[in-house]
């Protein structure tokens, strides 16, 4: 049956008005007891923890892949370390000096003995930079779905293109035992790239997810639960990882993740959705005091990216310029701090893996404590939000730089070293209090587009800081050298904070809102389906 368009414009517009948020003033306080939001956030966490222990599980399974050879230890995110003798080192004295007794080696699952029998499997004879390259070929792929992972999320919504990535690598882990075997150094390339694509869209998607779920009195700690998966997918794959290797052999790191994977993409395809008004179980109160604590208005429907408009606000480069100068410390902190442990202080870093997983349970720690007093701070009404976000993100900015600062003065100081290197790694929990929001805060219809172009960036220093940082080494292997490659991210994480500081915005961008000729479409379009 048909009925007058101007009755068609009518219907949709009430439609339309009935699917509106509830704004409620009184709504103030969050419903008691566990919601959906809450089980959202723990699959979330467990999926953060999970694209980690994916990501890095061949940093730890390539110890028991290759044929080792004098000298070397294992292989990090650079390749093998080579571990100085006392005599070579830049200082004279280490914290952890080797001994001849019996210990298990958790970070690279190596049984050593006193008589030094070696019960470690040989399969592959990679050089050290066929290993530097298999173990970035996860970032080729990975910056590449940055910004299609966020933009797909806004069109085919964020739950499945989460999920679907996360799915994918996992699926891809399971395999590379077997590809591995048969094709050896190009096989395993071509997995590891393939994961990268595929785990690209994560980062972008979940932005998308939390711009729907997470009201702004709890939006800070809900940040900083999903995202301390990261460090703690990362301390995990460190320390379990290690014995996976030992008892049973390096197919198992990959078996092991991947399966979980699996395992928890069922729980996530049934208890996650897209939006709370699309939950079946969802309370209505719960319902309305998302909605109604949601600020920014952000929708459902894809909308067109306003380009220009983005490229133009100081408050999306404010937060690009800032995640962009915070990934040099970032890739720093994980690929060339560990060598300066080793070759500067004489600190066996693969001797405990429980002690190099301890900048990652201190991010833990920090992130989740500084995100409850966030959200203390904006309910109290002790701050405003813009002030909180700033607040955050100079403490882990200044923070990051301290802890630089204290590893380039602290010279010889092998304790001061250590401590050094926690704290930056540690404090760096704060920016998820921070700058990390801005990208929903500014432009919640947009959130998941500007953070996949922020990523795609940022993840490009995972090249560029180490190859920095080895240029400056190569001329001057000394302690002169070790600071001034220390400097640099201490500089950058200042400056950017100060950009930050002046720039940065919580206030909903007005290029956010869907456009007039965008609302009568829209209108129209459901105006039709209604009448068919």
């Amino acid at each position: 049956m048909c009925v007058p368009a101007d009755s068609n414009l009518q219907l949709a517009e009430n439609v339309l008005e009935l699917k509106e948020p509830k704004t409620k003033d009184n709504i103030e306080q969050s419903p008691k007891g566990w919601g959906t939001r809450h089980t959202f956030l723990v699959l979330g966490f467990v999926g953060f923890a999970l694209c980690y222990a994916l990501r890095f599980n061949l940093s730890i399974a390539i110890v028991k892949m290759i044929k080792r050879s004098n000298g070397t230890v294992g292989a990090g995110k650079g390749g093998n370390l080579t571990m100085p003798d006392h005599e070579a080192a830049i200082c004279p004295l280490g914290l952890m000096p080797k001994t001849n007794s019996s210990q298990f080696n958790y970070s690279n699952a190596t049984l050593v003995d006193e008589n030094n029998n070696d019960y470690e499997s040989e399969k592959f004879d990679w050089s050290e930079e066929e290993q530097q390259i298999l173990l970035g070929a996860f970032f080729w792929g990975y910056v590449l779905t940055q910004f299609p992972g966020g933009k797909l999320s806004h069109v085919y919504g964020p739950k499945w293109i989460f999920s679907g990535g996360i799915l994918i690598t996992g699926i891809l882990s399971l395999f590379i035992p077997i590809v591995t075997i048969a094709y050896e150094y190009y096989g395993l390339i071509v997995i590891r790239v393939a994961q990268g694509l595929a785990e690209g869209v994560t980062l972008p998607s979940i932005l998308v997810l939390l711009a729907r779920w997470a009201p702004i009195g709890e939006r800070s700690r809900m940040v900083n639960w999903l995202y301390a998966g990261i460090p703690l997918g990362t301390a995990v794959t460190m320390v379990a990882g290690g014995y996976l290797l030992h008892f049973f052999g390096w197919p198992s790191v990959f078996y092991v993740a991947g399966g979980l994977t699996l395992v928890w993409f069922v729980f996530w395809s049934f208890f996650v959705y897209n939006d709370p008004s699309e939950h079946p179980r969802i309370t209505e109160e719960e319902l309305n005091y998302i909605q109604s604590h949601l600020e920014g208005e952000s929708m459902t429907d894809n909308i067109a990216t306003p380009w220009c408009e983005i490229v133009k606000s100081l408050p999306v480069w404010a937060v690009l310029i800032t995640d962009l100068g915070d990934s040099w410390s970032h890739y720093l902190l994980h690929v060339e701090v560990p060598m300066y442990l080793s070759s500067v202080h004489n600190f066996d870093i693969e001797t405990d893996g429980w002690l190099s997983a301890s900048p990652q349970v201190v991010n833990f720690g920090v992130g989740i404590l500084l995100g409850y007093l966030a959200d203390f701070l904006i309910n109290r009404k002790y701050l405003s939000v813009i002030s909180t976000r700033k607040l955050c993100s100079t403490i882990a900015l200044w923070g990051a730089a301290g802890g630089f600062i204290g590893m380039i003065y602290g010279g010889c100081d092998t304790p001061m070293a250590v401590a050094s290197l926690n704290f930056a790694a540690g404090i760096a929990g704060a920016s998820n209090s921070g700058w990390t929001l801005g990208h929903i805060e500014i432009a919640p219809n947009h959130a998941g587009t500007i953070s996949g172009i922020a990523n795609m960036f940022g993840n490009c220093l995972g090249f560029v800081a180490p190859l920095v940082t080895g240029l400056i080494l190569e001329k001057n292997p000394t302690l002169r050298g070790w600071r001034i490659a220390l400097s640099i991210p201490a500089g950058i994480s200042f400056a950017v904070s100060l950009f930050y500081l002046a720039f940065a915005s919580s206030d909903v961008q007005p290029w956010n809102r869907i456009t007039e000729e965008e609302q009568e479409s829209k209108i129209r379009k459901d105006s039709v389906t209604l009448a068919v």
